[in-house]
């Protein structure tokens, strides 16, 4: 298969996904069938309006599918422990990714507390530890889509990635049902008729399992049954939720998705619409379903009477520890699933355009742009064309049009929870920024030759300022001619911590129609931020930190920011992509067994720490999951003292500073750990900071 072709299957399943989730969403809580179709009919397109929500949320099934796949960021060989150990990492008890419904209730909340237990997986989602109710719940297969689609057509090695990934959590009918469906994802990239598939999965599950029985049953009830409406009421009978325990058991949800698949005949709308109005877990279902048409059909799949892509553009929330990865997209999710899957193959891994973060690199995409009006008499259309760039095959295509000269035009992509995002009903939206003051935004244009003059433009961000007011920022104007390709550049040369949400690019209109070509937009670089009292920020500025503390912030009398934690716990922001910095902070251990910095964070199990311990002194630690590697000396400090911390990585040397003591180390244990987020440690206690400083080195 060419590799163009595996690509664009790969985004047609992440887009699939995410389109299917959205659908469903809205109308979870409606488990009851007959009330769902009384209340909506047959759904066939998005009702979130109807109800009054939002349609792009954060949701557990999105989050964890493009989350705990990056365990193949480490090694491509995994085991269920390295996927355990990233749910360890990515997840913050309570808040991120997980429906945190209480242990026996809820799967995953059960697992991750086996796994903080000790228990490695299988045990860690085992029917012997967590009863056979609990672990054939549905999660197994809801997370699944990731493993399927970095696999592409290896189906041994999708269903290999799907027992190690499903092992964690879920146990027995829960395990059948994922292998079965990431066989089924895995076959669609080489087959088209659905009825193929669905058998041909079969082979990869136990004969006698409820999952295959249920699968044969299914089949047979297609071939004498045309009525997908009276289907729907034989599963009810026959495999409905008054037959198993739990609240969400796996076998009826996995025989609507079998059911839609045979009965939509391939087509992905009305496969959705039959998952989705077939009820229980709708978006669980409704991603499978998404996913798998998505991979069968290509991107041809949402080509149909309904704008499938538009509403979305190809966002997508995800709440995690990861700092700097909660405002993702479809194309950026893809391309690391397609590299994961070159990986497999021995081919060389693909960064589109100089790895710029949005290239635009697939038929559609928008990567998350969106016309951010500013009221000035001008109109911007949006979509992705062929060519008109230098280094890549498309671009996004700028129309502007106005009634009158100077009219503005601004287009945007968001970089951090945007307004109409700060509150989520059912997941909190846990992430940090991915831009920051210091850094360098960069994009390449180019001018319609058929542009009447000169097109005149200025970079553009928004913060979140004092009190969560909104706070512009923008470059100079620059100008380019028709016909013509300009690179420009812009350092945020402020160095205000306060939070940067949206980023872009701001047109003048000359009074007509104009084109304008975004070949690229990217930013790289470290930050510069000094980081002012938390009495003077509003809430968006202490969401901007990731954070597993049990208390913060703590705001005393002082100026100082405190952060309360009964056991370890980490307090941090910045982006995954950080390298080359320094922080450093005034830290006084009021009464704390352990506290300082940490530097390089991709979550709350890896990270390089600076601390003070009260019973081994100054050390210096690298701690990835369960390896740790650690440095100290012997050094005596008292409770209520300001020290003064330094902790700077500076091309694979490490070096940590407390008042006149040094300690460096110049190896790194782990690749991992090459990267990410910084902030503060604090084991067991209370601790006071100021006077915070984050600056890139060169």
């Amino acid at each position: 298969m060419k590799e163009r072709v595996v690509s664009e299957k790969i985004y047609a399943g992440v887009l699939g996904k995410i389109i299917g989730v959205y659908l469903g969403r809205p109308v979870e809580s409606v488990i009851d069938y007959t009330s769902l179709i009384g209340k909506f009919g047959v759904i066939e397109y998005y009702v979130n309006e109807m109800l009054g929500v939002p349609l792009v949320v954060t949701d557990d099934d999105i989050s964890g599918t493009f989350v705990f796949v990056n365990a193949l960021s480490d090694r491509i060989d995994i085991t269920s422990k390295d996927v355990a150990n990233t749910w360890m990492n990515t997840l913050i008890e309570g808040k991120t990714i997980l429906w945190w419904g209480g242990l026996g209730n809820s799967t995953e909340h059960t697992a991750y507390l086996r796994l903080k237990e000790g228990h490695m997986p299988p045990a860690s989602g085992s029917s012997r530890l967590n009863s056979k109710g609990v672990s054939e719940q549905i999660g197994a297969q809801i997370f699944i889509d990731g493993w399927a689609l970095a696999a592409a057509d290896d189906t041994d090695l999708a269903t290999a990635l799907a027992r190690s990934a499903a092992e964690v959590s879920h146990d027995g009918e829960a395990i059948h049902a994922a292998v079965s469906l990431a066989a089924m994802e895995s076959l669609a990239f080489t087959h088209r008729d659905v009825n193929e598939i669905v058998i041909k999965a079969q082979e990869y599950l136990p004969e006698n399992s409820e999952i295959a029985r249920m699968t044969r049953d299914v089949l047979s009830l297609r071939e004498r049954e045309p009525s997908w409406l009276r289907a729907r009421e034989y599963i009810e009978r026959t495999y409905g939720y008054h037959l198993y325990p739990g609240p969400c058991h796996v076998v009826p949800n996995h025989a609507i998705i079998i059911m839609s698949l045979l009965y939509g005949a391939g087509d992905f709308s009305q496969s959705l619409s039959i998952g989705v109005t077939s009820g229980w877990d709708t978006d669980c279902n409704g991603g499978n379903i998404g996913c798998l048409l998505g991979i069968i059909n290509g991107i041809e799949a949402f080509t149909c009477k309904h704008d499938w892509r538009g509403p979305i553009a190809d966002r997508c929330y995800i709440s995690s520890a990861v700092p700097g990865m909660g405002l993702d997209d479809a194309l950026s999710i893809s391309y690391r699933l397609i590299n994961f899957n070159r990986t497999f193959r021995n081919v060389e891994k693909t960064y589109p355009k100089n790895n710029s973060r949005y290239h635009f690199e697939m038929p559609g995409s928008v990567q998350g742009f969106y016309p951010d009006s500013n009221g000035r008499f001008c109109d911007v259309l949006l979509d992705n064309v062929a060519g008109n760039g230098r280094t890549g095959s498309r671009c996004l295509r700028m129309i502007t049009r106005s009634n009158v000269e100077h009219g503005k035009a601004r287009v945007g992509v968001d970089t951090f929870i945007p307004p109409n995002a700060k509150h989520m009903d059912n997941y909190d939206f846990i992430t940090s920024p991915s831009l920051y003051s210091g850094q360098t935004v960069k994009l390449g244009i180019v001018s319609d030759t058929h542009n009447p003059k000169g097109t005149q433009f200025r970079h553009y961000l928004k913060r979140y300022g004092i009190d969560d007011t909104i706070e512009t920022e923008y470059s100079d104007v620059r100008t380019i001619t028709p016909g013509n390709y300009l690179e420009s550049e812009w350092k945020i040369d402020n160095k205000s911590p306060l939070p940067i949400f949206t980023a872009g690019i701001e047109l003048y209109s000359q009074g007509l129609e104009s084109t304008i070509y975004l070949d690229y937009f990217t930013w790289e670089g470290e930050p510069e931020l000094v980081c002012i009292s938390p009495k003077t920020i509003g809430e968006m500025n202490i969401r901007s930190w990731i954070s597993n503390i049990d208390v913060y912030p703590s705001l005393w009398s002082s100026d100082d920011f405190h952060l309360v934690h009964n056991s370890k716990g980490l307090h941090f922001t910045g982006d995954i992509r950080w390298k080359n910095y320094a922080i450093s902070a005034e830290i006084i251990p009021r009464f704390v067994q352990e506290c300082g910095l940490v530097l390089h964070v991709s979550g709350i199990e890896r990270y390089i720490a600076l601390v003070l311990d009260d019973q081994r002194g100054l050390g210096l630690i690298q701690k990835y999951d369960d390896t740790v590697a650690a440095n100290y000396i012997d050094v005596q400090w008292d409770f209520e003292k300001v020290y003064r911390f330094v902790l700077q990585f500076l091309e694979g040397r490490i070096l940590g500073c407390i008042d006149d003591q040094e300690i460096t180390e110049s190896s790194l244990l782990h690749e991992g750990l090459s990267t990410g987020g910084c902030g503060f440690l604090c084991n067991r206690g209370t601790i006071s900071i100021n006077n915070v400083r984050i600056i890139g080195l060169t």
